[in-house]
């Protein structure tokens, strides 16, 4: 006679408490390589090894800590069923892991997207000499030096230190923090409208940059070069500030300026949460957003016609992600596409 215990079947590692788990998404993973891989080369036509690394993303620490988890989809899907064994003892852990892997295709796809706005930075600058053209006068002659006059009336030592952290730190921070802990709290609604407000700012402001090019306000005046002597420069370097350290200027695309993507993906996270119902941490992330807006403005990256373009960017980005319903398969097939005509309204608490 079998054995009560014995005949207890053994907990099945792809069932949870929300159902099976979708397969391993082999294709992202594989793609993401592919991507790195293409990043690692695109790199190496601007010089050695080393640089080509630095291209990719791993310079600083706050930038190569974004940059590995931009590429962790890659070990949790790849090491998903070992990793999964590893945990099975640890529940809260586990379903955890099983939130990130069911989310994986959606963080692959912002992976992929980010990867190639690295690859776009690395010849856009070839690319616009080659247009021929520059709209950067024209933008000059709207505003003038009002963005530079506002750096000097406000510099002092401390709000250098502020503004590069919350330019470079901050701004990191509330991405890498909204994407995962949507994924890992099993969010799926709005891990949904994250991808979709990212890859739909990048690739509506793409245009712009390739054919539209207007340089960061800091290479039309010398006021601010001493802001960019603390890491090594990504781009061509201009006749007011020579020296090829800039810290900023090492994540700054020179003349993708037009419209903000700074300030379009800082106010996409307000947007969302206050059209999905999230008042009180729309608010919460309006501050934050409103200190990465003074920091574009103070470290003269951005001109306030490029802020306006990139917040009113963030606005209609989102107000079709909050309408659009989809599914990204583990094979990056985008499924089920859809309209939703009432909007559940989700109650902050």
């Amino acid at each position: 006679m079998v054995n009560e215990i014995d005949a207890v079947p053994s907990p099945d590692p792809t069932q949870t408490e929300e159902g099976t788990l979708p397969p391993i998404s082999y294709n992202g993973a594989f793609l993401l390589i592919g991507m790195m891989a293409l990043l690692f080369l695109s790199g190496l036509t601007q010089g050695d090894y080393r640089l080509a690394l630095r291209k990719m993303g791993f310079r600083d620490p706050v930038t190569k800590g974004y940059t590995i988890l931009l590429i962790t989809p890659i070990l949790f899907e790849l090491m998903f069923n070992r990793l999964d064994r590893m945990v099975q003892n640890f529940p809260r852990i586990r379903k955890a892991l099983h939130n990130l892997h069911r989310h994986a295709p959606y963080l692959i796809i912002t992976g992929l997207v980010m990867f190639f706005m690295r690859i776009e930075n690395i010849f856009d600058v070839s690319f616009n000499e080659w247009m021929g053209y520059d709209l950067t006068p024209i933008v000059y002659g709207i505003e003038g030096n009002i963005v530079p006059n506002i750096q000097e009336t406000l510099r002092t030592s401390w709000m250098d230190a502020a503004m590069v952290t919350v330019y470079v730190g901050l701004y990191a921070l509330m991405h890498i923090g909204c994407v995962f802990g949507f994924s890992v709290s099993g969010n799926t609604e709005m891990v949904k409208k994250f991808t979709f407000t990212w890859c739909g700012i990048y690739l509506a402001a793409l245009p712009f940059y390739l054919f539209a090019p207007v340089n960061e306000v800091w290479v039309t005046s010398s006021l601010h070069c001493d802001l960019y002597g603390w890491n090594e420069a990504s781009g061509i370097l201009y006749d007011s500030c020579d020296d090829d350290s800039g810290y900023i200027h090492a994540i700054a695309s020179i003349n993708n300026c037009f419209p903000s993507l700074h300030n379009a993906f800082a106010w996409a996270l307000p947007f969302l949460f206050w059209k999905t119902g999230y008042k009180k941490t729309g608010h919460f992330f309006a501050i934050f957003a409103s200190l990465v807006t003074l920091s574009t403005v103070y470290l003269a990256i951005h001109w306030l016609t490029d802020i306006a373009a990139g917040i009113l960017l963030a606005w209609i980005i989102t107000h079709y992600a909050v309408r659009i319903n989809y599914t990204i398969q583990p094979s990056l097939k985008v499924t089920d596409v859809g309209w939703i005509d009432d909007k559940a309204t989700i109650e902050d608490e």
